[in-house]
């Protein structure tokens, strides 16, 4: 779903202190302001697959629902306590897992559509 790529600390502490100007071994990590912006990023949340067996939604929510093999999109209904698929699946459906959707983008030429997820 999402790329995840591994960070060389080292080389990108090195880079953050070619930026300052400041040789690393005169840098004090406490009063870098470039380190201490890299600090503040937010987390960034993935959603990842959760067994129906452990939970479901809170709420009623659009979301992503699997088998194991195939992947479908679907409404979960707290009254029913159960997912609908929206379309494509037989109606015997045994799904294993579901996942939120990720937020819409924030920028771009549909951002206006943006909704509080």
């Amino acid at each position: 779903m999402t790329e995840r790529r591994l960070v060389d600390v080292d080389d990108l502490m090195d880079k953050l202190c070619s930026l300052c100007q400041i040789p690393f071994w005169e840098c004090k990590p406490t009063e870098c302001v470039l380190r201490q912006a890299l600090i503040a990023q937010p987390a960034v949340t993935v959603p990842t697959w959760i067994p129906v067996t452990e939970r479901k939604p809170e709420k009623p929510q659009t979301v992503l629902v699997t088998d194991g093999t195939e992947t479908w999109v679907a409404e979960y209904s707290a009254d029913h306590n159960a997912f609908f698929v929206m379309c494509g699946a037989d109606k015997n459906l045994s799904l294993t897992h579901w996942m939120p959707l990720p937020a819409p983008p924030k920028e771009g030429p549909h951002a206006e559509l943006d909704s509080d997820p």
